[in-house]
C-alpha cells in the first residue's frame, strides 16, 4: 500500500506533509532541435489548463573540491502553472515536467494520477514539436516535510528497522544531514538509481523542520529508453512510495496533532 502523502486522493492538502511531487522527463542534449518560439507553441496547447507563466533561467555548475570546474551555459525555461499555481509544467531546451505543490492547493491532493497525466501530457506535446534527441532520465521526486517540536529526535519520526538511518542519528535532533543514494540492478543499458535525503532545518516560523526528500531516477543509454515511459514512471513512483513507507513512520506520514503544517507555524 502507498503511504498516504502518495497515494490518497481525498485527504486535503494541508493535511499531509507532501510539499512537491514532481515527474520530469531529460532528452539528450548533444541531439537537440530546440528553438525557442518552441515555448509559444508548447503554450497554446496547454494555456487552457495552465493559463500562467513564467521565466525561469538556469545554471549548472560541477564543483570538485569546493571548486567550481565546469559551469553550462545558462538555459531558459517557462514555467506553466494552474490559476491557483498548484499545478504547473516545466519546459526548456532538453527537459519538460510537471510538479504538484501541494500547500498551495485548496481541497483535496490531486494525487499521482493528476500528476501523470499532466506530465505525460505535456511529453507528448513536447515530442510532437521539438522533435528531441534520446530520451535519457526520467525522474519521479517527493519532497515531505513537517514542522516539529524544538526537542524533537530522529527516532521520533522513523523506523528504526529500515536501516537506512545510522543508529547514532537516532537520537540526534536538528539541524542535520543524511544522503544515501543507491542503484538497483544496473544493466549496460540503463540504470535505477535513489536519492533519499533526510534532513532537519528551520521553517520560516522558526521552528525545526523535518524533511525526507526521496529522488527516484531512470537513466538510459545508447538510444534512449527501451521501454514504455509511461511504466518506467509508474515504477518510479512505487519505488518512491516504498521508501516513504519503509523509513518514515506513521507519526510523520500523517502528521501527528502535536506537529503543525509550516504555513501554519509561520507567522
Amino acid at each position: 500500500m502507498l503511504p498516504l502523502a502518495l497515494a490518497a486522493d481525498a485527504l486535503q492538502a494541508h493535511s499531509i506533509p507532501l510539499v512537491e511531487s514532481v515527474l520530469a522527463f531529460q532528452f539528450d542534449r548533444k541531439a537537440s532541435t530546440w528553438d525557442s518560439s518552441f515555448f509559444g507553441s508548447l503554450h497554446a496547447l496547454i494555456c487552457e489548463d495552465f493559463p500562467k507563466s513564467e521565466r525561469l533561467i538556469q545554471h549548472q555548475v560541477r564543483i570538485s573540491d569546493g571548486q567550481p570546474i565546469e559551469v553550462s551555459p545558462a538555459s531558459e525555461l517557462m514555467r506553466y502553472s494552474r490559476a491557483d499555481g498548484g499545478v504547473t509544467v516545466t519546459v526548456g531546451p532538453n527537459s519538460v515536467g510537471a510538479s504538484i505543490l501541494a500547500r498551495k492547493i485548496e481541497g483535496p491532493y490531486p494525487g499521482w494520477v493528476m500528476l501523470r497525466t499532466s506530465a505525460l501530457s505535456a511529453l507528448r506535446h513536447y515530442v510532437s514539436l521539438t522533435s528531441p534527441g534520446p530520451l535519457r532520465q526520467v525522474g519521479v521526486r517527493y519532497i515531505n516535510a513537517v514542522t516539529v517540536e524544538k526537542a524533537f529526535t530522529v527516532n521520533q519520526f522513523v523506523e528504526s528497522s529500515s536501516g537506512m538511518v545510522p543508529t547514532a542519528l537516532l537520537e540526534a535532533g536538528g539541524p542535520f544531514l543524511l544522503r544515501v543514494e543507491r542503484m538497483r540492478d544496473p544493466s549496460p543499458n540503463e540504470t535505477w538509481r535513489e536519492v533519499v535525503n533526510l534532513y532537519a532545518t528551520s521553517s520560516e516560523g522558526g521552528l525545526p523542520e523535518l524533511v525526507f526528500d526521496v529522488d527516484e531516477l531512470y537513466n538510459a543509454v545508447g538510444n534512449g529508453a527501451g521501454a514504455d515511459v509511461g511504466e518506467i514512471a509508474e515504477r518510479l513512483h512505487e519505488f518512491s512510495g516504498s521508501a516513504f513507507q519503509s523509513v518514515m513512520n506513521e507519526r510523520f506520514r500523517t502528521g501527528h496533532p502535536t506537529m503543525v503544517s509550516s504555513e501554519q507555524a509561520s507567522p
